[in-house]
């Protein structure tokens, strides 16, 4: 006679099955609803700071205000400058925590982190 199906084993595994299942909604990758929501607020974030690069690209003066990038998290980092005039004064501890707000490098000399933060804001060109 053929093995025959042990019905406790199943019935075990179906309640096995229906306690993990019940579990799913833990796992962060089942969370789906708020990795979509996330990926939209990067989405949101970096359409804003395609924005502002193009409108700080015209900038020839250093008296026209600079138009604010968001940062990673969706918020204007402290200090922002409001138009060249103020990155030209900045000290090096601005500069570098308006790099470090943008994830931008801060190697090198004053200048080149000043200059390295305006071609990150969209600004073409300047001497600073």
């Amino acid at each position: 006679m053929a093995r025959q199906p042990n019905v406790q084993n199943i019935a075990n595994a179906f309640q096995t099955l229906a306690t993990e299942i019940a579990s799913l909604p833990n796992l962060p990758v089942v969370n789906i609803t708020q990795q979509i929501q996330n990926l939209q607020q990067i989405m949101v974030n970096q359409e804003q700071r395609t924005q502002a690069r193009i409108s700080n690209s015209t900038i020839r003066d250093d008296h026209v205000n600079i138009e604010p990038l968001l940062t990673d998290t969706g918020v204007i980092p402290p200090n922002f400058p409001q138009d060249l005039e103020d990155i030209k004064n900045a000290r090096a501890n601005t500069i570098n925590g308006l790099l470090t707000a943008y994830n931008q490098p801060v190697a090198g000399n004053l200048e080149t982190r000043k200059k390295r933060l305006a071609k990150y804001l969209g600004i073409r060109l300047v001497s600073l």
